[in-house]
């Protein structure tokens, strides 16, 4: 048995083009999803110690010469 098919050129580029817009959108889903989850995870995880200020209100990570200019 022999079986012919035909697609029309405007059905075949439909189809082409929801093949990708359906693979760019898993894509930037999946991205955001990623970001979503891994946002609510360092939310969770992020952890501040006592010593992350330095007397005078001024953070831990600051250098000397930002600290002079912002207390002259």
């Amino acid at each position: 048995m022999r079986i012919l098919a035909y697609i029309d050129p405007g059905a075949g580029a439909l189809i082409w083009q929801s093949i990708i817009g359906i693979f760019v959108g898993v894509i930037f889903y999946l991205r955001r999803t990623r970001k979503w989850v891994s946002g609510i995870f360092a939310r969770f995880l992020r952890t501040e110690t006592k010593d992350a200020h330095v007397p005078g209100g001024l953070p831990a990570h600051k250098s000397k010469a930002e600290a002079n200019h912002i207390n002259a």
